[in-house]
């Protein structure tokens, strides 16, 4: 089974009790853009099949029902709704292996900014029926050069006969999920890129060029780069794969730009996900070839003082890179510590890695300082890595006593890469250091829990209603006006 990856954006990974069983199911959404109609989103949902109650149909044939509705709101307003039923392939029995099954849909939707509510119920079961709210963003410029989503495929073909998987002559059946196991080993994906016409002149050769890049670091592994050159239309698509099968653990980007014949980028896309790959892992012998002959990290020579400063890499490092932080560091000897440190910043800044290194370590006094708790550096609390991996936030708000919650901070990013106006909420749960811990947030590749507003309240909740989508707030309470509206 998938591995449950609940906290990605645009990915709802979701499982409801059942009587017998656990409905297990993944959804996740895509922009793009028709010529003719406009924006547009696909919404795709893979249901587990053997999490499904199966039932006798009028044929004899034992099948699955789940009862789906999506709702896209705005400002409580609903924009588009739908909801339908999702049949199972029939099966002759239950007793051998039962299918996984998956829908696709399209809504036609203006840009801008929704709260898209998803219900989902096995329509067999008594169980009350499961509900989430995931935020979407639609924003395709009908007049400039720019990217659909990505879409990861779990297979492509020509397509023989139209049907509701069919894009671009081709049957692309999604890949509803960000995670990769380890017997996963491709990564299949399709985009298009809107207007090129426009920017360079239709006829004109441009490039694709698309790679995987760390997350963490957004440096890019060069044994994944590929480019495809095309000539510019109204709507060019890419349709490729990497072979992942050498990838190691890790979260990573997949990137895709659009490269003019003088190699400017004109148009850039990343789309997340997560690697599981454990037969791959660090080999310290990948670092024989690194010099450090008459280069800044011969100045490091005391091998503790070296094992802490690579210690206080590991909020902006790559999983490899952790990996070694945690498993290696204290046992090799000083040459390769030396090694790693310096090809550590090599990679973020070929020109001037000892500056980029220095700018760093100021940020992590500043974490130590801000965020440390008693014993524990700052940079190894949640604030602290948030802080160095992303920066300080354009909005950092403490609720220290609020009635009925414990301690909490919501931060806001303006722009954090890609993405716009994103939150982190961290609480104190012992009331007593200062070591709060990240509780929820909506950026990409971090923990995601949209029933923080319980978890807070548990400090006079005697135990949380499952059945309940968030925490009815207390006498003065704020908290949704403080998590909507950051000041």
């Amino acid at each position: 089974m998938r591995k449950i990856v609940g906290f990605l954006f645009c990915l709802i990974a979701f499982a409801s009790n059942l009587e017998a069983k656990k409905l297990t199911a993944y959804y996740s959404t895509a922009n793009y853009y028709s010529p003719k109609n406009g924006a547009y989103v696909e919404t795709y949902l893979s249901v587990k099949g053997g999490s499904v109650n199966f039932v006798k149909n009028a044929k004899g044939k034992y099948q699955g029902s789940i009862e789906v509705s999506v709702a896209f709101m705005q400002d409580t307003l609903v924009k588009n709704f739908q909801k339908y039923n999702l049949l199972s392939p029939e099966i002759d029995d239950t007793l051998h292996e039962i299918p996984n099954f998956i829908d696709q849909q399209r809504y036609t939707l203006l840009n801008g900014t929704y709260e898209v509510e998803l219900t989902i119920a096995d329509k067999t079961s008594k169980s009350k029926p499961y509900k989430t709210v995931q935020q979407l963003t639609v924003s395709l410029n009908p007049t400039i050069c720019g990217f659909s989503s990505i879409e990861l495929l779990e297979s492509m073909k020509p397509t023989e006969k139209e049907n509701i998987f069919s894009k671009s002559g081709y049957d692309l059946i999604p890949f509803v999920s960000s995670y990769y196991p380890q017997f996963v080993t491709a990564l299949d994906f399709y985009t298009e890129l809107y207007n090129s016409d426009k920017q360079l002149g239709k006829g004109e050769k441009f490039m694709f060029t698309y790679y995987i890049e760390s997350y963490e670091s957004k440096v890019m592994l060069s044994s994944f780069y590929n480019y495809s050159k095309q000539t510019a239309e109204k709507v060019n698509i890419l349709l490729s794969s990497f072979s992942i099968k050498d990838l190691p653990s890790g979260n990573y980007n997949l990137v895709v730009e659009a490269h003019n014949k003088s190699n400017e980028t004109i148009a850039v896309q990343r789309q997340f996900f997560q690697r599981n790959n454990p037969s791959v892992g660090f080999d310290i012998n990948d670092m024989a070839a690194i010099t450090t002959t008459g280069m800044f990290i011969e100045k490091y020579t005391n091998k503790d003082s070296l094992v802490e400063y690579i210690r206080s890499t590991r909020p902006i490092a790559s999983t490899l890179e952790k990996n070694f932080i945690d498993n290696q560091a204290k046992i090799v000897d000083l040459q390769t510590l030396q090694k790693f440190f310096y090809g550590f910043w090599i990679k973020r800044d070929e020109k001037m890695p000892e500056k980029k290194w220095l700018d760093y370590n100021e940020q992590v006094k500043i974490a130590n300082k801000e965020f440390g708790s008693g014993r524990i550096k700052g940079y190894l609390t949640d604030r602290g890595r948030v802080f160095l991996q992303y920066g300080p936030p354009n909005y950092r708000n403490p609720y220290l006593n609020e009635p009925n919650a414990y301690p909490y901070e919501i931060w806001e990013y303006l722009k954090l890469n890609s993405q716009n106006n994103r939150k982190f909420v961290f609480y104190n749960a012992d009331l007593v250091s200062n070591n709060f811990k990240l509780l929820h947030s909506d950026v990409i590749g971090e923990k995601y829990d949209n029933r923080w507003q319980m978890v807070l309240t548990k400090r006079v909740e005697q135990g949380p209603d499952l059945d309940k989508e968030k925490a009815t707030p207390g006498y003065g309470s704020q908290m949704d006006d403080n998590f909507n509206n950051p000041r």
